[in-house]
């Protein structure tokens, strides 16, 4: 009934603003995140895909591990501190690799054999307990849930300690 000098308004549908206000905005979001959550897992498979894939590990040539042990270092140092040393590390790699059992296929049991054989290469040690911590603290959950980074490198920092926290006597005193 009413024209607006010429101006044709089409009244839209309710499906269509939903599709175009919230559907669309969803699916964008979505892929986003999806996208930071890929560079994520993809940088982090470069830092650490060599000792993830234990076949991997067993197949790689000495100078691309001797390559890949340094550029571990540099990812995990902080203001001139290092979690491990790459030249350390590489040796102890070298000789792990000719030790583990052919049923160890996963990184998770690379860290089960350290422990049986009472864990002679600290550098390995450290840095497969770093690669099975990680992942928890790249999950966008996270920011949702109530628990914080610190008290994700807190929980990181008594796994790492675990000889210590073991001593610990957390009973109350009489």
């Amino acid at each position: 009934m009413f024209d607006y000098e010429g101006d044709e308004h089409d009244v839209e549908s309710a499906e269509q603003i939903f599709k175009i206000e919230y559907f669309y905005y969803i699916v964008d979001c979505i892929l986003q995140s999806l996208s930071r959550r890929f560079q994520q897992v993809v940088s982090y498979n470069s830092m650490f895909g060599f000792l993830y894939s234990v076949k991997e590990l067993k197949s790689i040539e000495q100078g691309q591990l001797l390559e890949k042990c340094k550029g571990l270092e540099a990812s995990l140092s902080f203001e001139g501190q290092k979690d491990i040393c790459g030249n350390d590390l590489f040796t102890e790699l070298k000789v792990l690799r000719g030790l583990l059992p052919a049923e160890v296929e996963t990184a998770a049991g690379v860290l089960r054999f350290m422990n049986r054989i009472q864990n002679p290469y600290p550098n390995t040690f450290i840095a497969y307990r770093i690669l099975l911590t990680i992942p928890v603290t790249i999950a966008s959950a996270e920011r949702s849930s109530s628990m914080s980074q610190e008290s994700l490198t807190s929980l990181a920092t008594l796994s790492i300690e675990a000889d210590t926290t073991a001593k610990v006597n957390f009973g109350k005193k009489n």
